[in-house]
């Protein structure tokens, strides 16, 4: 065997049998000595769609803000129970001229209340209280507020994170994708010079790149679904297809 085939051979057989694509860099990919980096993939700008995009259609946002929108109904309607307490009773006496009053020693009538009348009433006990009722409602606006703000921060925090796992999975695949095309190769030239008996071409390099070969392949179809599904739970996050958002 020559010694080109016993190097290829020991590369191939070391990357597979370790279960890797290639040895992580950095937070790229390395192989054969060239990076292949996933840093060229990562937009600021097209993160940045993806989080507003988020914050747009996720529904848990959208139910934060509606939170805050009950808050402040309730810390109106508190200020406006500030009235709840005073009652207002109007009422109509009837009092004839001719009618007798008791406290007028000349029999004459005195009507001092005669015609319409307005009762007026404070309860004391919703005096006292309605002012901390109001101030609790006034904080519930506050603490809705900073529930959305938590939440928004949260969502910001996945959506990156998702996106960062997509663009790994994106760069894994390129890889595992060039692997395979060159371990395909590779089984075409061994398969051509044991066709031709070159003494090169023996029956143990066909089979190492056979499983070679074999193993590259199982790797990209790994590479494809570890893609699809980061890509899908980014999309299930933001709530829009990634080729939607420009």
């Amino acid at each position: 065997m020559s010694v080109k085939y016993k190097l290829i051979i020991t590369i191939l057989i070391s990357l597979f049998t370790a279960g890797q694509l290639s040895a992580q860099v950095l937070g790229g990919t390395r192989k054969d000595g060239d990076q292949e980096s996933m840093f060229p993939d990562f937009k600021t700008v097209y993160l940045q769609k993806l989080i507003d995009t988020a914050d747009k259609y996720y529904p848990q946002i959208k139910l934060r803000a509606e939170q805050i929108k009950i808050a402040q109904t309730s810390y109106s309607q508190s200020k406006a129970a500030w009235f709840e307490g005073l009652s207002v009773t109007p009422s109509y006496v009837y009092n004839p001229s001719g009618s007798i009053n008791l406290f007028n020693s000349t029999g004459a009538s005195t009507n001092f209340f005669n015609g319409y009348q307005i009762a007026f009433s404070l309860s004391l006990s919703s005096f006292i209280t309605r002012p901390y009722i109001t101030r609790n409602a006034k904080h519930n606006i506050v603490v809705a507020q900073m529930e959305e703000e938590t939440a928004k921060l949260t969502l910001r925090t996945q959506v990156s994170t998702l996106y960062v796992q997509f663009l790994q999975t994106q760069s894994s695949l390129r890889v595992a994708a060039k692997t395979a095309s060159d371990t395909k190769l590779y089984l075409e030239q061994v398969k051509h010079d044991f066709s031709l008996s070159s003494p090169t071409a023996t029956t143990t390099v066909y089979n190492s790149a056979l499983t070679a070969y074999n193993s590259s392949a199982l790797a990209k179809v790994a590479a494809e679904g570890a893609f699809l599904t980061a890509k899908l739970s980014l999309e299930v996050l933001v709530g829009r297809r990634l080729e939607d958002i420009k």
